[in-house]
């Protein structure tokens, strides 16, 4: 099967732990209930390109886990959700990152991440990698891993997706070549150093500050807006009355987007589809999509 996504990233095993309210400082409560389940940027970010696509190892995960019990569960599961692990190192003597993700009764989450076997994600990782489509990197791994996909995306004529969240100062570069950088509200701001422009500029502003070809902001409930160097728009949210948890609906955006851009989709487009995926997404528990989900978000039938 011809690879159509390249995606380099982390991998990780998520605890999750649902609360009414989340803590003040030095205040402890209760968790309401607990369940571990998988995670990681790209891992995430590859199983929600896998489940747009039509057909099974379409895309391939670059990355690493430690040679523990999670790393052999997080590698099964994504063989299972349709990506092609080929690429996946074990790190010997090493755990597999993780997160503790806290969420409340609204759906919204607080994380901490714990690198682990990420750490050890670079060029050397993509030795054997195939031409595609479309590369997607984060900045959950090195910086300099993100070099690497910039070079094999350019390599080969691939369209260069980059997820600056948490955000890394990226060399120029890198950012030049982004079409798009995708980030959120908070990223963006970030990285322009600017909390008072408004919304719908902070994309047309994030191309012209860092001469990427193109980017996209995501807004949470309120969309999206995305800008290219002749032209910018706003994609409208879409109201979910159901919300359970918040926590991977960027990373199901970028996926999706990832998956329509590799099919030729413009921007606008896919950009509107991803915001309507990222939406359905947060009407179920966890960063991947359960297997009672159909490919259009909603219920499968019994």
């Amino acid at each position: 099967m011809q690879q159509r996504i390249l995606v380099i990233g982390a991998i990780n095993v998520d605890l999750v732990e649902r609360v009414e309210r989340f803590p003040q400082r030095g205040e402890t409560v209760a968790a309401l209930s607990s369940h571990r389940s998988p995670g990681g940027k790209a891992a995430n970010q590859a199983a929600a390109a896998a489940h747009h696509l039509p057909d099974p190892g379409q895309v391939m995960l670059v990355g690493a886990v430690g040679d523990d019990q999670h790393g052999l569960e997080q590698v099964e599961l994504l063989d299972k959700a349709g990506v092609d692990t080929r690429l996946i190192r074990r790190v010997m003597g090493t755990a597999t990152g993780s997160a503790v993700v806290i969420v409340d009764e609204h759906g919204e989450n607080r994380i901490i991440v714990n690198a682990g076997a990420n750490r050890f994600v670079s060029a050397g990782n993509l030795y054997g990698a195939p031409a595609v489509a479309v590369v997607v990197a984060q900045t959950e791994v090195s910086t300099a891993a993100v070099s690497a996909a910039a070079h094999h995306a350019r390599t080969y004529g691939a369209r260069f997706i980059v997820n600056n969240g948490p955000v890394a100062t990226l060399d120029s570069e890198v950012l030049v070549q982004c079409d798009p950088l995708v980030v959120n509200e908070g990223e963006a701001r970030a990285m322009l150093g600017d909390q008072a422009s408004g919304r719908e500029h902070l994309a047309k502003r994030l191309v012209r500050g860092t001469e990427c070809v193109s980017a996209v902001v995501t807004l949470g409930r309120d969309g999206c807006v995305w800008a290219a160097r002749d032209n910018n728009g706003s994609i409208p949210g879409r109201f979910v009355a159901d919300v359970v948890d918040t926590t991977g609906a960027g990373d199901f955006f970028v996926g999706t987007l990832a998956a329509e851009l590799s099919r030729g989709s413009d921007l606008p487009a896919a950009a509107d589809t991803a915001t309507a995926a990222a939406a359905q997404s947060v009407r179920w528990t966890g960063t991947r999509v359960p297997e009672h989900i159909g490919a259009s978000g909603s219920l499968m039938p019994d």
